[in-house]
């Protein structure tokens, strides 16, 4: 399911990251995967698999792109969370390379 949703938001990214359509510019990747769902078990499950891919990849999995919580809260209020290069690139990579 991960590489289906990365390639999801990926395509949504490309699309210029229409607000709510499917997904949030203020939301990040664990918490977009509910809208990817719509359903809180598989959005649990989704979100643990995301987790797993981030720590496999070396990264917090609770805040992989970014160096502290203040600087996600800045991406989250300037809406500017997929324009962080270093997401969109593993998103990129994971799309393509996930199980």
């Amino acid at each position: 399911m991960l590489k289906e949703y990365l390639q999801s938001v990926q395509a949504w990214v490309a699309e210029g990251m229409p607000e709510g359509k499917p997904f949030w510019r203020d939301v990040g990747l664990c918490g977009n995967c509910y809208y990817f769902t719509n359903c809180p078990d598989a959005a649990f499950d989704l979100r643990c698999e995301l987790r797993r891919a981030f720590a496999a990849s070396g990264l917090n999995c609770l805040m992989p792109f970014n160096y502290t919580y203040k600087h996600f809260m800045i991406e989250v209020t300037d809406r500017s969370i997929y324009l962080n290069p270093q997401r969109l690139e593993w998103i990129k990579n994971h799309a393509q390379d996930s199980n």
